[in-house]
């Protein structure tokens, strides 16, 4: 039977939302993106991962985009960053899609024997992506993908098998309805864990919703992943 030892959790979440605007919505990826004065030209700023944009204009492999900057006066402003480090979110010849990222600061350790140390899974964040086709009105499906770490800390040179378990609930609210509706999944994992390493790993787990709810919004509601060896 597993040993617990301690698990410590703090939950922020941070919600990214698209936007609709007349000209092409778009997000930029999962990494800091650098931001230009102009396509080629010298950079001025960056934005974080998953940022909300509005593509203006393309040209020779470059993208001119507007976003909002937050603050106690909201502004808007406009620069240039490489096309491939975006992706359109909503067109008459695409899927929409949402993505809101949830942050999930928490630690789960267990023994491996006792006296000889032990395994720990530090759980980082999740992003919820959901979709839906072009020509539909309500959320169709969302997956969720888990980013945590695998650790250990053992006295002796040798490969642990652990198992790790992560409980995502989500909240999703239907049309003409003021109340947040809940869905549950377990996802689990195992992995083959080297002494004294760290692993980096990413685990999705996939909601879908029938026409006949009429999702209009998703969101993460908590995220709590254990870890246990076999």
């Amino acid at each position: 039977m597993k040993k617990r030892l301690f698990t410590v959790v703090y939950l922020f979440p941070l919600f990214f939302i698209l936007s609709v605007s007349a000209q092409t919505p778009a997000i930029s990826t999962d990494k800091p993106v650098e931001i230009r004065e102009r396509a080629n030209g010298n950079v001025v700023t960056s934005i974080p991962p998953h940022t909300v944009l509005t593509l203006m204009q393309v040209a020779d492999g470059w993208a001119q985009v507007r976003w909002s900057v937050s603050g106690d006066n909201q502004q808007e402003q406009v620069g240039w960053l490489e096309a491939e480090l975006i992706e359109i979110t909503g067109s008459s010849s695409l899927s929409s899609s949402i993505k809101r990222n949830f942050i999930a600061k928490s630690q789960d350790c267990a023994w491996h024997r006792p006296g000889r140390g032990k395994v720990c899974v530090d759980t980082r964040d999740a992003i919820l992506d959901c979709r839906k086709a072009a020509t539909a009105e309500f959320w169709q499906r969302c997956e969720v993908k888990v980013s945590y770490d695998i650790f250990s800390e053992l006295r002796e040179a040798m490969d642990v098998e652990v198992g790790v378990e992560c409980d995502i609930e989500i909240e999703y609210k239907l049309e003409d309805s003021f109340n947040w509706k809940k869905q549950e999944n377990n996802q689990q994992d195992t992995h083959q864990v080297m002494a004294n390493n760290r692993s980096e790993i990413t685990l999705t787990s996939l909601f879908q919703f029938s026409e006949y709810e009429q999702v209009t919004n998703v969101k993460i509601e908590n995220l709590d992943c254990e870890i246990s060896t076999r």
